[in-house]
């Protein structure tokens, strides 16, 4: 069939540079050949889509690569007159998802592999602000997916699939400039705690069938960005398990006892095997254990009580970094408390303000090191960046601790906060730094669902820069890249005032 030069002409003025190609995948879409369109309900509903679609992806101001992403997207379909029904009815659905196949390939792609998630892009919830959410939700949503779960697999499954719908729904909000990097932050690190504390019991309870139960408790802590709520979409877990025993020396009491030290080991392993693993649902998160005492030479369950001593004889001042970013975030109530307490005292030991400085500043040197900056946009790693500002609030915190004083904070903005409030640093500085660590985290947030440090913005969708000035409340992404700059480079002032104290 010969094209029609108009119709050829409407799509080339809307930016298409292959109108010709974009006219013969539309023909190939109406005579049924992908399974979208086999049924005459289908080809009705695109033929009467087809203009708004073409005129929402190009609107994403990528009209090439958006057509080639949503094409992939509609040839996964089983079918197709429910997603097109919903376009028709919905346009700003329509519009939303093409912009999120154009500008965001990572979040693209959970929806051209999972169309279904569309489904739940209906429910009031999925637009609701993220500040309104309420702590407890998302954890109660998780447990009701395993009502209907028989066994570990498919608990696991289970989790999974609601874990992906809550993922896209925040991923969503900030790629649409509808949630700050704080509340992104807030939402993804409770939806990582409550897929935590909805997983742990049914790992324990394949504990209990294989070798039953032993008398103690159980706590799972968070370091850095989850214990900070600082996560973003692309954040592994940095986890740690804590367990306490009523008597060392008892066994589980299952047809197959083992000892204390071996239950809560296969334990840590299930959950880190129920976190991590990949299913026919994909997977959840990468987990690190690493942070815990003795790193990988150490036990991956550790006892309350070697934890204590480890704190009070051998750790490093990168640990005690690590400890200002500890939090409980599952298992036993008092067990958590009884953690928390024990990072604040142990954190309160005076410290030398060179040696500190200058083994604060010979870790950073150590991490540029192992690990290099990842393009022009790695904000975590860049000079200036986000560790940097990490590294500058744990060095204060350390200095400041043995006042006594509440300035131990995971949060690094609340840390920087606390230490103003306090008198440790200056309020005006502060409040610039803070500022500072919006800007990156905003960047951050955006830059994980949509693009990662792989972001350069001569290559990158108009759509997307335009969506890096938005979420910095700029006009024009120019002005935005002037704030980041600026951010980094104050940033990187005050870290290399700890460089200064060091060689003093």
């Amino acid at each position: 069939m010969e094209d029609d030069p108009e119709t050829i002409e409407t799509i080339a003025s809307l930016g298409f540079t292959e109108p010709s190609q974009i006219a013969r995948t539309i023909r190939a879409w109406h005579h049924g050949h992908v399974p979208a369109t086999r049924t005459a309900r289908a080809r009705e509903l695109l033929t009467a889509l087809t203009p708004d679609l073409l005129q929402a992806i190009a609107a994403t101001g990528e009209a090439d690569t958006g057509f080639v992403r949503f094409q992939d997207f509609f040839a996964a379909l089983p079918a197709g007159v429910q997603v097109l029904s919903l376009f028709k009815a919905e346009p700003l659905i329509l519009k939303e998802t093409c912009a999120t196949l154009a500008l965001a390939p990572r979040l693209g792609a959970v929806l051209a592999q999972r169309p279904a998630i569309l489904d739940a892009m209906l429910s009031p919830r999925f637009s609701a602000p993220l500040s309104m959410d309420e702590p407890q939700t998302r954890l109660d949503v998780l447990r009701a997916s395993l009502t209907q779960a028989h066994g570990f697999e498919e608990s696991l499954d289970a989790v999974r699939r609601a874990h992906r719908e809550e993922m896209f729904r925040i991923g969503f909000q900030v790629l649409h400039g509808r949630a700050k990097a704080d509340e992104a932050g807030i939402a993804y690190s409770n939806l990582a705690e409550a897929t935590i504390s909805a997983l742990l019991p049914v790992a324990q309870e394949v504990m209990a069938e294989a070798h039953g139960f032993i008398p103690g408790r159980v706590a799972v802590c968070a370091w850095g960005k989850l214990g900070g709520h600082e996560l973003a979409a692309d954040s592994d877990l940095d986890l740690m398990i804590v367990y306490d025993v009523v008597d060392a020396d008892l066994e589980s009491d299952g047809k197959r006892p083992i000892s204390g030290e071996q239950w809560h080991t296969r334990l840590t392993q299930r959950l880190v095997s129920a976190l991590s693993v990949q299913t026919a649902e994909g997977s959840l998160y990468e987990v690190d254990m690493q942070l815990r005492p003795s790193g990988r030479a150490g036990p991956v369950a550790v006892r309350l009580s070697a934890l204590e001593r480890y704190y009070d004889s051998q750790a490093w001042t990168w640990e005690f970094q690590a400890l200002t970013r500890l939090r409980p975030v599952a298992g036993d109530p008092s067990l958590m408390a009884e953690i928390a307490g024990l990072a604040q005292k142990v954190l309160q030991k005076p410290r030398p303000t060179e040696t500190l400085a200058s083994e604060i500043v010979a870790m950073r040197e150590k991490m540029v090191a192992a690990h290099p900056v990842r393009g022009g946009w790695d904000v975590k790693r860049q000079r200036g960046g986000l560790i940097d500002l990490e590294f500058f609030a744990q060095y204060h915190q350390l200095l400041a601790a043995s006042s006594g004083k509440p300035i131990i904070h995971a949060n690094t903005v609340e840390a920087i906060q606390a230490l103003a409030l306090y008198g440790f640093l200056d309020p005006e500085e502060a409040g610039r730094l803070v500022q500072a660590g919006s800007v990156l985290q905003n960047v951050r947030q955006l830059l994980a669902v949509a693009a990662g440090s792989d972001f350069e913005p001569s290559r990158a969708a108009a759509g997307l820069t335009q969506a890096v000035a938005h979420c910095l409340d700029a006009p024009d992404f120019n002005t935005a890249l002037a704030m980041y700059d600026d951010a980094r480079a104050l940033i990187r002032y005050h870290f290399n005032q700890i460089a200064g104290v060091a060689t003093e």
